[in-house]
Order: structure tokens, then C-alpha cells, then sequence
């Protein structure tokens, strides 16, 4: 065989094992697509090794946004109370000015404390379901775009108006999703300019977990199989002496 009809050969080859990739690539991604979503999403719940990374930022954002909540509503609560207090007590004849003083300040704080934990838990709520919801939409469509966001915040209006009749509901579905649809196109936009800083940190971190089960169960099987060969020569030994 000729020089030229071994280029001939070794070019095919080449050609013939990228086509091979491809269709190796193509099949192992058809065989992901094939994963159904309710699949990933029973995973966000499988605490064998811990909470999901997807959702270990639920609890902070529920605490974080139920404080900010808190005090916005207090500061809105003691202007409440400071105003009625003033206005139903200026003939309120009081023993001392320290008395006065101290019927005011008690009446501000409840109003503070009462407007601020009213203010709180919604706003926990809201959000606790509002984050929930957004991770669940982008496990079980496994893509990150604003369709997410306007989903989950039209499915968190409708939630948080559950009891309060379907008109309220309505009105929490077109507002949640009104809201967040362009937070969703803002965080979409944002995703699509800066791809490189985040994604492959992702991928890498999934695939370096990925290694690190994988050599554990090596581990744990290596160390089974020494164990059972131990027991089997432990026997052999006894029956021998037997």
C-alpha cells in the first residue's frame, strides 16, 4: 500500500471516529432528555447526603427577607400607633409625665411589634414558596430562562391568595407574574452576556461530586470484597484445623 492510500485510510478513520463521537454525544443527550422531570424533582428531596445545593439558600432567603419585613413594617406600625395614640389621649389625665411617657412608649412598641410580625411572616412565606417554586421550575424544565420566573411568581400570587377567594387569586397570579417576568428577562439577560463565570464553575463542581461518589463507592466495594475474602480464609483455616 502506497503512502497516499495510507492518508486515504488514516483520513477516513479520523472522519469516521468524529461521526462516532457525534453520534455517541447525541445518544447520551437524548438519554438525559429522557429523564422526566418529577425524576429531578424527587431528588431536591434526597437528604441522604445532606440538602440539595438547589435549595440550602431557601432557609437564608426566608429569614433575611422575614427581618427586612419586620422592621419595614414596624417603622410603619409605630407611626400607626404614635398617630392614634396622639389623637384618641389628649384628655387622658396621666399621674406624672413619666407615666405619660411610658403609656406612649408601650403603645408605639406594640404597634411596632404587632405591624412587624404581621409584616414578617407574610413576607417569609411569600418568599419561602416564591424560592421553592423558582428551583422546582428549573429542575423539572432544566432550563434557566424567564418562563421560570413568571410561572413561579404567578403560581406563588395564586398560593398565597388560596383562601381568600378566586378573585384574589386572580389578582395575586397577574401581579406575581406581572413582577416578575421582568426579573426573569433582567436575569436571563444577564445569564446570556456572562455564560463563562458561572456555568462552567457548575458543571465543574457537578462533575467533581459525580468523581467523588464514584470513588467512594470504589472504596466501599474494594473494602467489601477484602473483608469477605478475609471471613473466607478465616473458614478455610477453621475447617482445615477441623
Amino acid at each position: 500500500m502506497s503512502a497516499k492510500d495510507e492518508e486515504k485510510v488514516t483520513l477516513w478513520k479520523r472522519v469516521q471516529s468524529f461521526f462516532e463521537k457525534q453520534r455517541e454525544a447525541f445518544k447520551q443527550h437524548t438519554e438525559d432528555e429522557k429523564e422526566n422531570g418529577w425524576d429531578r424533582i424527587k431528588a431536591l428531596f434526597d437528604v441522604s447526603e445532606g440538602p440539595r445545593e438547589e435549595i440550602q439558600h431557601i432557609p437564608s432567603v426566608v429569614c433575611y427577607t422575614s427581618a427586612f419585613a419586620f422592621l419595614l413594617g414596624g417603622q410603619f406600625g409605630k407611626r400607626i400607633a404614635d398617630d392614634h395614640y396622639r389623637r384618641h389621649n389628649q384628655l387622658t389625665v396621666y399621674q406624672s409625665a413619666m407615666h405619660a411617657q411610658r403609656q406612649y412608649q408601650a403603645s408605639v412598641a406594640l404597634g411596632f411589634a404587632k405591624y412587624g410580625g404581621r409584616w414578617g411572616w407574610r413576607a417569609g412565606v411569600f418568599s419561602g414558596i416564591y424560592s421553592f417554586l423558582l428551583v422546582a421550575c428549573e429542575v423539572y424544565r432544566n432550563k434557566d430562562d424567564a418562563l421560570n420566573y413568571l410561572a413561579t411568581g404567578a403560581s406563588t400570587g395564586a398560593l398565597y391568595n388560596i383562601f381568600s377567594g378566586w378573585r384574589k387569586m386572580l389578582v395575586g397570579v397577574l401581579v406575581g407574574g406581572g413582577l416578575s417576568l421582568p426579573v426573569g428577562l433582567i436575569a436571563q439577560i444577564g445569564s446570556a452576556v456572562l455564560p463563562e463565570e458561572y456555568k462552567p464553575k457548575k458543571v465543574q463542581q457537578q462533575f467533581d461530586n459525580k468523581s467523588e461518589w464514584e470513588q467512594r463507592l470504589e472504596v466501599t466495594s474494594t473494602f467489601i470484597e477484602a473483608m469477605e475474602k478475609e471471613l473466607n480464609e478465616d473458614n478455610n483455616s477453621q475447617n482445615d484445623k477441623r
